[in-house]
């Protein structure tokens, strides 16, 4: 059990899939997709956000 919710799940396991990045406003998403080893990015997180518009820039 991962301890996530069923549409966080799908989000984190489809970004994983496709080898993408998970971009999201819900923290707890975030949370759970980095530990999973997923590259992801809380858009409210001005450190974040930043290492994302590096990144895709």
């Amino acid at each position: 059990m991962t301890g996530c919710r069923a549409i966080d799940t799908y989000y984190i396991a489809t970004t994983s899939i496709v080898s993408g990045i998970l971009v999201s406003a819900d923290k707890t998403m975030i949370e759970n997709a980095k530990k999973y080893g997923v590259e992801a990015y809380y858009i409210h997180d001005t450190n974040d956000y930043n290492k994302l518009i590096s990144k895709i820039s």
